[in-house]
């Protein structure tokens, strides 16, 4: 019985100080922040004139994460039916309000959550086409 009475404490005790850690690094609110941001990624990356892809003639919503540890605030992952091809992003979103930043970063169709074995072969294959993935991040607002 005394086992278990310790067993309990050092799982209430993880508890707490998981709980703690998230409310220390303001998790709660980065993701709500980035709740409110995701719905609008396809019009920012849609509406740049500068983007580095081509004419953008869909966007398709994969998700979002919001990491624990804060660095980026948040990220959301689409992916873009261009003129140069298939392209899975993520958009890696930091601040808060207007004063935010939100930069695309090309990643390889394994790391896309959620996308079907077809369409990755299509973004395997457009990545082929455009000479590899784009390593440097496109600034998307800010």
């Amino acid at each position: 019985m005394n086992r278990l009475w310790w067993w309990c404490g050092g799982v209430v005790g993880a508890v707490v100080l998981v709980t703690g850690y998230l409310l220390a690094t303001d998790f709660p609110a980065r993701s709500d922040a980035l709740a409110a941001h995701q719905p609008g990624t396809c019009g920012l990356l849609t509406a740049g004139a500068n983007a580095p892809y081509g004419v953008v003639a869909s966007c398709m919503m994969l998700g979002r994460r919001t990491p624990p540890g804060g660095d980026p605030d948040g990220t959301v992952f689409v992916v873009l039916e261009t003129d140069r091809g298939p392209v899975a992003l993520r958009v890696e979103y930091n601040g808060e309000g207007d004063a935010y930043t939100a930069d695309a970063v090309e990643i390889p169709a394994y790391l896309a959550p959620g996308i079907s074995g077809d369409l990755g072969n299509r973004i395997k294959d457009g990545i082929n086409q455009r000479g590899g993935l784009r390593a440097e991040p496109w600034r998307v607002h800010g």
